[in-house]
């Protein structure tokens, strides 16, 4: 069973590319090495932890949630990683812009529903009617 789509020196393939366009999705695509997603979930975890001993004016989710490369150097840093990059780029093409980062988690074992949408009016980009289609 493959666990990973094999992707052609670091970028989709037209294929692929074709399948995100018609399903919305592309699944699943590596990015991080297992060891690399581990030492960022314990530096993560750290943060979380000090943050927390910490008398600060916000909680450590206000951050979280928007514009975490602002205040978390580790969200920058993936966000910028070439490996995630080129698997945007395949997608969308070279023109790319890192608006924002933010975490959405949940905890292992918590009742609580966390839904995924990424909605341009949240980030003050209004609608994208007339949105035209990178190849």
């Amino acid at each position: 069973m493959q666990t990973t789509l094999d992707l052609a020196q670091g970028h989709l393939s037209q294929p692929q590319k074709d399948q995100y366009w018609r399903d919305g999705f592309l699944f699943p695509l590596p990015a991080l090495s297992v060891d690399a997603a581990l030492a960022a979930r314990h530096e993560f975890e750290a943060m979380e932890a000090e943050w927390l001993a910490r008398d600060l004016p916000h909680p450590l989710n206000t951050y979280k949630r928007v514009n975490a490369h602002v205040v978390m150097p580790m969200a920058a840093r993936i966000a910028q990683d070439p490996a995630i990059l080129d698997v945007i780029e395949g997608v969308l093409g070279p023109n790319i812009l890192i608006y924002s980062t933010e975490f959405f988690i949940k905890e292992p074992k918590t009742t609580q529903i966390v839904s995924m949408h990424q909605d341009l009016t949240y980030w003050g980009l209004g609608a994208i009617d007339g949105l035209k289609r990178l190849s």
